[in-house]
């Protein structure tokens, strides 16, 4: 091997050194990385970087952004089918107040 990391080998290396960070600033970091592997990889890769973190917290709080935007078209459809929004939280779990500002959006 000549010992040259290839730019995917390098984030994902950072990834793994993020672990060890204080936890205040861990989430900042991993976002800039995220960023990085977003702009500079494609392909397998990419995949890589993103597996490596789906296993950090950036990666559950966008597991958790993708599960809102999944309830809020869920909403979005339901509101427009004529549906209460009793029944429309009960579905999606978004909070009334939520389903009401999706209602004045739609309008």
């Amino acid at each position: 091997m000549s010992g040259i990391l290839t730019k995917g080998e390098k984030i994902l290396n950072a990834i793994k050194l993020v672990k060890n960070v204080d936890k205040q600033y861990r989430y900042d970091v991993e976002s800039i990385l995220y960023a990085f592997a977003s702009k500079f990889l494609e392909g397998k890769d990419l995949e890589k970087v993103k597996e490596e973190l789906k296993l950090t917290e950036l990666g559950k709080s966008l597991k958790d952004e993708g599960k809102k935007e999944k309830a809020i078209e869920t909403a979005k459809i339901a509101i427009k089918k004529g549906m209460d929004n009793e029944i429309i939280s009960e579905l999606t779990g978004l909070s009334i107040e939520d389903i009401d500002l999706i209602r004045e959006v739609l309008k």
